[in-house]
């Protein structure tokens, strides 16, 4: 009290301690919400009550980095702005806010200038109107600084106590010499010791966003919220349609969903009592939610249990989808009509998972278990024993690495084909013993003569091993260099390149003579996906299985999985098909190979039903000690004495 006698109120106001405010309360009491708002007036938690503890980790010393996955029209660009307002409000430091391009950074900034000018107390530090900036904010005592994707100058060279990555998902992921931009960014809080960064995202496709790793890397806070009818704590998802929880509606007297229908009767069915949950409900319920921590749980009264699985300065919120959303035009009925509408065209789905369900879009199709699929695939014969259909055999093999990985198929009739062996070899050697040895004759049902592969087609494509594959098919008989073609330009299976008929000098004096078997991709992809796909077996149309034992192996299967189509743009701006794969693929390869080998044997599948039957077991044995054959390779005489 001595220290503050005799001086001035003004001068104690400079020297005495700022007073904590919330940010939360800060916001209710100061965001005055910009023209174009879907709500006039102040910033009202009551309608984004999930803005709470995002707003409140803005507070913690502690926590570092902030993570909101959310769909669109959640209230995330305000959040960002009510934590700028108030440091420019209680504590001036320099912050940078970054967006995907410089037409929505100068959008928001120039809403930000908006919501700055309706706080009384920052009048004295804001430039008049005329002298704004449209790309950054520049007061009396502190600096917001704009940056954009595409622009790495404009995230370099200054500070930024709170840095603010909006829509981070959509940012450029154009290759140059400089860093990422959401990098770049990150590195312009590092010189402040109780930095933030705010990262925002309505989430993209899987494989590129950013917002999905960054959230499953902090905490994890999963919304929930409870049951009106029975307080039974729960996640709001969209649900299906034949499991408890989740969005219903009506269905009219044809049976189908129509969206109209849907509009005006649905509800949200609870997981726990399986009661409706109506749009009367959604106020009271959606403010009483939680977030609640990855490896936490939360009791009937809200309060948390356990502990979280990550700790530590990195909070992450989400998903979070448009059912928590209480904008006035949101209910049960629009959300379940917007998906119906969705269903109807692939961009219309993928832009209601993005932008309603608040979920990273995979364009792969979903992966089966290796149950399903060995159920789907497998027959009830074993391992290296040929079917009693079986008429000729191929082989196929990819290379990759240090590893040579093969597959032996039987075909018969019409194109049907099915597995009977499959391994891995690291070496040349080895190789031509599982081509040459005992082994490479398999069994037939019939007990007749067994079929060894008569073709052998090896992938020449890795160019580090493109002459090892050149040399092992002149020193083996049978065996013959095969290259995919993704944009093939020949109609049939496969296309023959001679040696002598090669343009190519240097590719010439490699193949030395040998054919290379030019496999059409497209082709051979769609053969294996449409089994896959479940389409139907039929005599017209066989398609393809695997030996009994071999559906045990989950690592095969997930490697038949591990290619899928997908639709993308080119330069031009045209849809093209294209396969992509989600890990690796090298005995789904050695198929389409072994196919390929199939299609050379029997004219491009134009004799499948020409092909000479199998010789009964009396002609077979009859042959058999007229040509003294020796199923086992054996030249001592023993198999026939």
């Amino acid at each position: 009290m001595g220290l503050f006698f005799g001086i001035t109120a003004p001068v104690c106001d400079v020297i005495r301690p700022t007073p904590f405010v919330r940010t939360a309360d800060f916001a209710e009491r100061e965001i005055t919400l910009p023209p174009g708002s879907e709500i006039r007036g102040k910033f009202r938690l009551d309608l984004f009550p999930h803005a709470r503890e995002p707003l409140d980790c803005f507070d913690d010393p502690y926590i570092r980095t902030i993570s909101l996955q959310w769909a669109s029209r959640l209230g995330k660009t305000v959040f960002a702005q009510a934590c700028l307002a108030r440091i420019a409000r209680y504590n001036p430091n320099p912050c940078a806010w970054g967006d995907a391009d410089i037409r929505s950074v100068k959008r928001v900034l120039k809403r930000l200038w908006r919501i700055l000018e309706k706080i009384p107390e920052l009048a004295d530090v804001l430039p008049p109107p005329g002298r704004r900036g449209s790309d950054k904010i520049e007061l009396a005592n502190m600096l917001i600084h704009g940056a954009w994707s595409g622009s790495p100058s404009a995230a370099a060279d200054y500070a930024a106590f709170v840095v603010v990555l909006n829509e981070i998902d959509k940012m450029s992921r154009r290759k140059s010499d400089e860093a990422d931009f959401a990098e770049l960014m990150r590195e312009r809080a590092k010189g402040f010791c109780r930095h933030k960064i705010l990262k925002m995202s309505t989430p993209a496709t899987k494989k590129d966003s950013r917002i999905e790793p960054a959230r499953l890397a902090a905490d994890n806070r999963r919304r929930e919220v409870p049951c009106p009818r029975c307080n039974g704590w729960q996640e709001l998802v969209f649900g299906e349609r034949d499991k408890p929880g989740g969005l219903k509606w009506e269905k009219p007297a044809s049976g189908r969903s129509d969206p109209t229908v849907a509009l005006e009767t649905a509800w949200y069915e609870c997981s726990h009592c399986q009661k409706k949950i109506l749009d009367g409900h959604r106020y009271a319920m959606l403010n009483s939610g939680v977030w609640v921590p990855e490896g936490m749980t939360v009791a009937g009264s809200g309060k948390l249990k356990g502990k979280p699985l990550r700790p530590g300065p990195d909070a992450s919120f989400g998903p979070l989808s448009t059912l928590h959303s209480l904008l006035p035009s949101i209910t049960w009925g629009l959300i379940a009509k917007e998906w119906l509408e969705s269903c109807r065209h692939n961009e219309k789905r993928r832009n209601f998972v993005n932008s309603w369900l608040g979920l990273t879009w995979d364009e792969a199709p979903p992966q089966l278990s290796g149950t399903e699929l060995a159920a789907r695939l497998c027959t009830g014969d074993p391992q290296r024993i040929c079917p009693a259909w079986s008429i000729f055999t191929t082989r196929g093999v990819d290379v990759q690495g240090d590893r040579l990985k093969w597959i032996v198929c039987v075909w018969g009739p019409r194109g049907r084909g099915h597995v009977v062996d499959y391994g891995f070899c690291a070496t040349w050697d080895e190789l031509a013993e599982i081509i040459n040895g005992p082994k490479s004759y398999y069994s037939h049902a019939d007990g007749g003569n067994p079929l060894r592969p008569g073709v052998t087609l090896i992938d020449s494509g890795d160019g580090n091993r493109t002459e090892d594959v050149y040399a092992f098919c002149r020193r083996i008989h049978g065996c013959w260099p095969c290259k995919g073609h993704s944009t093939s330009r020949f109609d049939q299976g496969f296309q023959l390149t001679r040696g002598e008929a090669e343009s190519n000098l240097n590719h010439k004096a490699k193949l030395g003579g040998l054919t290379l078997v030019n496999v059409n991709t497209e082709r051979t992809q769609r053969w294996i996906q449409r089994v896959l796909n479940n389409d139907l077996i039929t005599p017209e149309d066989p398609g393809w299985t695997l030996a009994a034992d071999i559906g045990l192996d989950v690592t095969f299967l997930a490697e038949l999985q591990n290619e899928y189509p997908a639709e993308e743009k080119n330069d031009d701006g045209y849809e093209v098909h294209t396969w992509k794969k989600r890990g690796p693929n090298d005995f789904r390869d050695c198929l389409r190979y072994a196919r390929t080998a199939a299609l050379c044997v029997t004219e491009d599948g134009r004799t499948w039903d020409s092909l000479p039957p199998r010789p009964s077991v009396s002609q077979a044995v009859a042959a058999k000690r007229a040509s003294n054959f020796s199923g086992d390779d054996r030249s001592d005489g023993r198999e026939w004495l």
